[in-house]
């Protein structure tokens, strides 16, 4: 896509971070970036006010697209950022995972 390359900088307010038309952001003034610990603090509010799920599904494919083949491991960060791994990031991803199945099928209220 256009504006898709990686210039010298370590960050550009330029690049296409998810693959769908949504996904769920540190903040406006922050990197602009999905990260797991932002999806399970977003995500009981996004399903009981607005039930866009959409939104989250987008953000966790940027954060499994990122999940290295070889070990399994789950990235600190979704697309857009250099892969770094964390040891307690990547247990939000799941846990966000089960929560949007407990949610999708209308578990949680």
């Amino acid at each position: 896509m256009p504006g898709d390359s990686i210039p010298p900088q370590t960050w550009y307010n330029n690049y296409t971070i998810g693959n769908g038309s949504s996904v769920i952001v540190d903040g406006a003034k922050r990197d602009r970036l999905v990260f797991s610990a932002d999806l399970f603090a977003t995500l009981p509010s996004a399903a009981v006010s607005t039930y866009d799920l959409i939104t989250v599904k987008n953000s966790l494919s940027s954060l499994f697209s990122r999940q290295d083949p070889a070990t399994g491991r789950l990235p600190y960060v979704g697309v857009g950022y250099p892969w770094m791994f964390s040891a307690t990031y990547h247990l939000y991803t799941l846990i966000v995972l089960a929560d949007y199945y407990l949610y999708s099928v209308g578990i949680k209220t």
